[in-house]
């Protein structure tokens, strides 16, 4: 099929390390126009994926909810051959950056971020991220107490945190785990940190005990060298 040597030309390009992401992002649309020509329909997902990558380098927030629109449209037209499993990562992206955007009232903010939790408990994940966006929001917007809440939310499903590591469907999961824990640390009042420090001692404590058995011994190294810089973080407060 030509088509797809077209498409790989340009992908070709894209790997070019001197390009602005302006640039790939172009040589990406122009990939998915011909994709979306020939009605394929799974490649045109993975570039738009791609694309939406380029676009939060440029923070280009809204082009990257209308593309991601599209993926969900595309989705919901031929299940059979993508799988929404695969969009949730980049969903959580999308969903923060209607946050940042004043045209999109805040009724609309909060019926995506119900629809990213009703598609994230279909998949088997747990709601941490999506009590964590949340969080992490009140915070920006001043609402401290609102922010304590759904942070508590978090830290007392603990055990959803866990797992997390049984799914081991995406290693960038795991690693986004602690990543947000240590978020968490960072933006934490600081009247709040002791009981903070007593809240997300458990959660560690408990991967330690339980990391060989549930993500195997071969990433047991990789899982503590992300647990230690959250732990630095909590020793530093």
């Amino acid at each position: 099929m030509r088509y797809t040597l077209e498409i790989q030309k340009l992908l070709l390009q894209t790997q070019n390390d001197n390009l602005h992401p302006r640039e790939k992002a172009n040589l990406l649309k122009e990939a998915i126009r011909i994709a979306d020509e020939n009605e394929d329909v799974e490649w045109a997902t993975e570039l738009r994926l791609d694309l939406i990558y380029e676009l939060n380098l440029l923070s280009a927030d809204a082009e990257e909810i209308t593309v991601f629109s599209k993926i969900l449209d595309d989705y919901e037209n031929h299940k059979d051959v993508i799988k929404e499993d695969d969009l949730l990562w980049k969903y959580k992206w999308i969903w923060a950056c209607t946050f940042d955007l004043p045209e999109i009232p805040m009724e609309q903010v909060q019926a995506i971020g119900e629809d990213y939790k009703t598609r994230i408990l279909r998949n088997g994940y747990s709601l941490r991220s999506y009590y964590h966006r949340w969080s992490v929001e009140c915070v920006w917007m001043r609402q401290y107490d609102k922010a304590k809440e759904y942070i508590d939310i978090e830290i007392h499903k603990k055990k959803d945190l866990l797992k997390q590591f049984e799914k081991k469907s995406d290693k960038s999961e795991e690693k986004d785990i602690f990543k947000e824990l240590d978020s968490r640390a960072r933006n934490v009042k600081k009247e709040d940190l002791e009981e903070f420090k007593k809240q997300i001692r458990p959660i560690l404590d408990q991967v330690y005990v339980h990391a060989e058995h549930i993500i195997g011994i071969e990433n047991v190294e990789t899982m503590l060298s992300e647990l230690k810089a959250v732990h630095n973080v909590l020793e530093n407060i």
